[in-house]
């Protein structure tokens, strides 16, 4: 559609061009003197430039690199590449499943541990670890954990704690572990006498708000640690965990912190339990064991409004029960997504430096707790696809409260409705000393609910770099 438009406007500038000079004059300054006008065309938002509209599109999962530049997002595909190194990952049982990984920061002599959590039907999956500096040298090996592992991360500081935080559940409960890694042998020892009080039975430390909350119900969890956390000393360990289930609760967000009583507070946001199936899917932390800012992300978006909310708490660490202090995201400036089936999802993720955070979407139909394979149950539930349902890669600088879509935008473009430039002189000290261009666009694809957007080019070659400001 993109090129379609780029078409008609070159043969119309080109009859512009060719028209008599006694046409040519009497319009002003608006043109320059005759027959030296000269065109060039400008590119539109496409999957061609930089991949910033893709339909279909679902983030089910993103990564930053460690450059902090370079972003990895898992999409719905029907088919893989080849160029990926094995890693001789032992065979899974039936029906179980991979349900999470993390990656260790390097100790030793530029090693790196791999962690990946599965599930299955049965309560019973597992760890498997293995260590790798260029190639997959060493085998993986069970670390000892049958239970349903749903989240998974290594310690900030794993090159002197070696420990390793876990979400996982059986058919009676949900816990939280901590395990001391062995890299010499790779076995973990899980909930050792250094980890004081653990592990974390949340059905005992919040047994009127999630009492049941077990493998048969619960459909995702996260983890999130300080960056001073470190496993080496007690009053150095806490962590924010978000459950997501498909019970009447659906969803918390907990600060656990075994020094102080309570030792799990919930903080859970406000989140709109009048759309259906809402909860918490996601959150992020930056800051340290005293102070930070913790985001959340809502699962759903209202029908027919393609945003999703984004809650922000500067004050997670709060004791006073109820004292959290959350701030929703701007209602007009929220990530996009769920715009045809109001299921939104939302991923978050901090860039390296803090100054930005991340969020992607998708239309994942997950409703169904536990494992398998039944309609709306992880991990089928990866597998929905709805198109133009404006899912998205988008970016805030403001700690998520206002968002742009970057790319992967799930949309499409049917007209080009209006455009403006605003000329930003040299040494003015606006968004960079070059021209930001704007464009109107509609969609007007039959039979869906539509959204129409407005773009932003702020690139030294305008057009070269897309990004969208606003839907409606």
């Amino acid at each position: 559609m993109n090129t379609t438009w780029k078409i008609v406007v070159l043969v119309i500038l080109l009859f512009v061009l060719i028209l008599p000079d006694f046409l040519m004059q009497g319009t002003g300054e608006a043109g320059a003197a005759s027959r030296t006008l000269m065109w060039s065309i400008v590119n539109t938002p496409s999957e061609n430039i930089s991949a910033v509209i893709v339909s279909p599109s679902e983030i089910n999962a993103f990564a930053l690199g460690s450059d902090g530049r370079t972003f990895y997002c898992c999409d719905t595909a029907d088919n893989l590449t080849s160029n990926w190194q094995p890693t001789s990952f032992p065979g899974l049982g039936v029906d179980e499943y991979i349900s999470c990984l993390d990656i260790s920061k390097k100790y030793g002599a530029g090693l790196r541990d791999i962690a990946v959590g599965t599930r299955n039907a049965t309560s019973s999956g597992r760890i498997f670890n293995a260590q790798y500096s260029t190639a997959f040298a060493a085998s993986w090996n069970n670390q000892g954990l049958a239970e349903n592992i749903t989240a998974i991360k290594f310690s900030p500081n794993y090159a002197t704690d070696s420990t390793i935080a876990v979400v996982s559940c059986n058919a009676v409960a949900a816990f939280l572990h901590l395990g001391k890694h062995d890299p010499v042998t790779n076995t973990t020892s899980w909930d050792a006498p250094g980890y004081v009080n653990y592990p974390v039975d949340f059905s005992l430390q919040l047994p009127a708000i999630i009492p049941t909350e077990n493998s048969t119900n619960i459909i995702n969890c996260d983890l999130e640690l300080p960056s001073d956390f470190s496993g080496s000393t007690a009053t150095e360990i806490a962590s924010f965990v978000s459950i997501l289930t498909d019970t009447t609760s659906k969803s918390v967000v907990l600060y656990v912190n075994t020094n102080i009583a309570p030792s799990v507070l919930n903080i859970t946001p406000p989140f709109s339990t009048i759309i259906p199936n809402n909860g918490i899917y996601s959150i992020a932390y930056k800051g340290s064991l005293s102070s930070g800012m913790l985001l959340a992300g809502e699962k759903a978006a209202k029908a027919g409004d393609g945003r999703v909310k984004i809650w922000q708490c500067s004050n997670p660490q709060s004791t006073v029960t109820g004292g959290a202090t959350w701030l929703p995201s701007n209602t007009l400036k929220s990530p996009t997504g769920g715009g045809n089936s109001g299921r939104a999802n939302a991923i978050l993720a901090w860039s390296t430096d803090g100054t930005s955070v991340y969020c992607g979407t998708s239309s994942e139909n997950a409703i169904v707790g536990g494992t398998g394979w039944a309609p709306g149950q992880w991990p089928r539930s990866k597998l929905t696809s709805v198109p133009l349902d404006e899912s998205a890669f988008s970016r805030s600088t403001d700690s998520g409260i206002s968002w742009n879509q970057l790319s992967l935008i799930d949309t499409r473009i049917s007209r080009l409705s209006d455009v403006a430039a605003l000329d930003v002189p040299t040494g003015s000290g606006g968004e960079g000393e070059h021209n930001v261009l704007y464009l109107a666009t509609l969609n007007t694809e039959p039979g869906l609910i539509n959204f129409d957007s407005v773009w932003r080019s702020v690139s030294d070659t305008a057009g070269q770099v897309w990004e969208r400001v606003l839907i409606w």
